[in-house]
C-alpha cells in the first residue's frame, strides 16, 4: 500500500471512511484551519456538513490537517517573498538591509549580519487595507 493508503485506512474507531477525494478533504481541513464553521467549510467544498465533523473525529483528520497547514505555510512565504520584494524596489534602506544580512561581506564594519538587520524599534506596515504596528 502507499502511504497515503496506509494514511486513510479506516480504524475500529473511526465513524467514517476515508474520503473518497482526498483533496476535497485537505480543502475542508485548509478551509477549517482558516476559521470557517464546518457549515461553511462544507458549503464551499459541496460536501455535506455532517460529513465534515465525522471526519474531524476520524483518526486520520490530523495528518489531513498538517497536510492544509503546510499548504497554508507554503503560500504564506511565497506571498511573503512578493512583498518584501515590492517592498525592497520601494526602499533602499531596506533592499541595503536584505542584502547585508545575504551577503555578510556587505555588513558594516563591527557588525554581525544579524545585527545589520536589525530593524527599528517601531515599524508600521500598510499590507492591503490592514496596518501593522510592531
Amino acid at each position: 500500500m502507499t502511504p497515503n493508503a496506509d494514511l486513510l485506512m479506516l480504524e475500529a474507531n473511526d465513524p467514517i471512511r476515508a474520503p473518497r477525494n482526498r483533496e476535497v478533504a485537505v480543502s475542508v481541513a485548509y478551509l477549517r484551519l482558516q476559521g470557517a464553521t464546518q457549515a461553511e467549510a462544507a458549503g464551499a467544498t459541496n460536501v455535506d456538513p455532517r460529513t465534515v465533523g465525522r471526519w474531524e473525529s476520524c483518526s486520520w483528520w490530523p495528518e489531513l490537517r498538517r497536510e492544509a497547514s503546510a499548504r497554508w505555510l507554503e503560500g504564506l512565504e511565497a506571498n511573503a517573498r512578493r512583498g518584501l520584494e515590492s517592498a525592497v524596489l520601494d526602499n533602499g534602506a531596506l533592499a541595503l538591509r536584505v542584502l547585508e544580512r545575504l551577503e555578510p561581506a556587505l555588513a558594516p564594519p563591527g557588525k554581525g549580519p544579524a545585527e545589520a538587520l536589525e530593524p527599528p524599534k517601531r515599524q508600521v506596515w500598510q499590507i492591503g487595507d490592514r496596518t501593522i504596528e510592531f
